[in-house]
């Protein structure tokens, strides 16, 4: 599967983006602090449901200059996939703040977080949205695909080596030569 487009909205301090991407490759380019592993960190995020460098604690949530996270925001973060048959499938989270408000109170309080998940414009629960992407691709090969470090520092080398050869079927012998 090949991202076409990806779409953010008060993605980790991104207040706004929507890029189209090329069949043939891209190269994202900026100064520090600009976006650049924003953009990785949505498209892992949507696919694997973890940043690029699977730092413990991830969340999507904007910050201030000071570091602190901006309060009721919604976060999304939306993706459109070509498929190797031809077909598109569409990939989107949103990423919330759950408030309640106590009977008899006035205020409301943080009652933790929320995330939707929608399949092709239509939502649906986590477990139907992560059955849909370990249809297309298990989880091994999309974290071995997705993360620098994965392939040669997380997976013992009998499972690295199954990997390049259930990936390499397709590869013919005189290409490789």
């Amino acid at each position: 599967m090949r991202i076409q487009r990806l779409k953010l909205e008060n993605f980790q301090g991104i207040q706004t983006l929507e890029e189209y991407f090329s069949p043939t490759g891209n190269i994202v380019v900026g100064k520090n602090g600009s976006g650049k592993s924003t953009v990785l960190n949505a498209i892992c995020w949507l696919v694997i449901g973890r940043p690029y460098d699977l730092s413990k604690g991830y969340t999507p949530k904007t910050t201030d200059e000071r570091g602190r996270e901006v309060h009721n925001l919604i976060h999304s973060a939306e993706a459109d996939f070509r498929m190797p048959d031809g077909s598109m499938l569409r990939l989107a989270k949103t990423f919330r703040e759950n408030w309640r408000k106590k009977r008899g109170s006035s205020q409301s309080e943080f009652a933790g977080h929320v995330i939707d998940y929608a399949v092709d414009n239509v939502p649906c629960k986590e477990k139907e949205y992560l059955a849909r992407i370990n249809a297309i691709c298990p989880q091994q090969k999309a974290l071995a695909l997705m993360l620098p470090g994965y392939f040669a520092e997380d997976l013992k080398w009998q499972d690295r080596r199954a990997l390049l050869l259930e990936l390499a079927k397709e590869i013919e012998d005189a290409t490789i030569l």
